[in-house]
């Protein structure tokens, strides 16, 4: 028989989260289920998250260097005061499927 481990979830309820809006804690979310989140943390203060930072109520920054991440990176439209993402020594995370692996751009 083969063992099947259990599907993490983010234990945030973005309707409880006050610091950024409800859209931009969905993206984060988003890229949480989408590069293996288990190797970073969420609650539901967003821009305490490890690697989160945030200016003027939105998040301004994601640093996810060296968190064994892999997956691809979702649609940012929802976070507009999003500057620099960097995925630095990480597994693989990826714009999509079809092209090459990010590391650090600015946005």
């Amino acid at each position: 028989m083969m063992a099947i481990s259990p599907i993490i979830q983010a234990a945030t309820d973005c309707n409880a989260v006050t610091e950024i809006s409800k859209g931009e804690c969905e993206s984060l979310l988003e890229l949480y289920n989408s590069t293996d989140g288990a190797n970073w943390n969420v609650t539901n203060t967003p821009c305490s998250w490890h690697g989160v930072s945030c200016s003027n109520g939105g998040v301004s920054k994601i640093d996810l260097n060296e968190n064994k991440l892999s997956g691809t990176i979702p649609n940012f439209s929802a976070l507009p005061k999003l500057e620099t993402l960097s995925f630095n020594n990480n597994n693989n995370v990826c714009k999509d499927k079809n092209t090459n692996c990010l590391y650090t751009f600015t946005l």
